[in-house]
């Protein structure tokens, strides 16, 4: 991926499912909002993972861990996550960033890829428009013996 240059929107590669709180409380049979990477310009070499579960609402839960990746704010990177029933390892770069054993989905989730804006990535109208987030491919790789069953 090569992220945005400008400030006021935020580059995203991340997992979700219909289901996600539901059931409260089961994030393996609910599934949960995977956040591989987040990326706002005016942090600037400083990538940030994150987990949610339990819904958007009061029962909200999440978990995440803002890393700095040296020349991350330039050029190309490789993003990945490698999930097991176990745990989720998140890797830039080919070096592993953050490694979690919560929030675990055992839901089937499926990937976007956005540029979204929002105040949290600050003013879009100081933006010097347009703006870019390049994705040159996306590989997928399952285990066969990964159990879906929630």
């Amino acid at each position: 991926m090569n992220v945005q240059e400008e400030p006021g929107h935020w580059s995203a590669f991340w997992l979700q499912t219909p289901t996600m709180g539901n059931p409260i409380g089961n994030p393996g049979k609910a599934g949960t909002e995977i956040d591989v990477l987040e990326y706002l310009r005016r942090r600037g070499d400083v990538v940030q993972h994150t987990l949610h579960w339990n819904g958007y609402g009061e029962p909200h839960e999440s978990l995440g861990k803002k890393v700095e990746v040296e020349g991350f704010a330039k050029g190309w990177h490789t993003v990945g996550l490698h999930w097991t029933p176990e745990s989720y390892t998140f890797y830039v770069d080919g070096k592993k960033t953050w490694q979690t054993n919560k929030g675990i989905s055992r839901r089937p989730e499926y990937m976007i890829l956005s540029l979204e804006v929002g105040e949290w990535a600050g003013d879009i109208s100081e933006a010097d428009l347009p703006d870019h987030f390049y994705v040159d491919h996306v590989r997928v790789y399952k285990k066969a013996s990964m159990d879906e069953s929630p």
